[in-house]
């Protein structure tokens, strides 16, 4: 459950977004997840680039990634399920 889309359509920009992808504990459905960041849109022309630091906790351990998104890619739709040449960054993957 994505619980903010923070930034949504540049409106009210938020310098320090935070969004949160959950499953209550216990309820996340087995497979295999891989984590992707979209740098959807690109609000302020004077800032080419997005920053971002990305958590994942699976089973109680944390894990921190940083990274740059650099490409601006409102075609990617749901990063990478209907945009051709989609420019979404893949940062981890994990099994449950």
């Amino acid at each position: 459950m994505l619980d903010h889309d923070s930034n949504a359509g540049c409106a009210e920009a938020n310098l320090f977004p935070v969004e949160n992808i959950v499953w209550p504990t216990g309820t996340a459905p087995p497979g295999t997840y891989t984590v992707r960041v979209n740098f959807y849109k690109q609000c302020d022309p004077a800032q080419p680039a997005s920053p971002f630091m990305l958590r994942t906790i699976v089973d109680g351990v944390r894990t921190d990634f940083s990274a740059t998104a650099t490409t601006p890619d409102s075609s990617c739709g749901s990063c990478g399920t209907g945009g051709v040449g989609c420019t979404c960054i893949d940062v981890t993957s994990f099994t449950r």
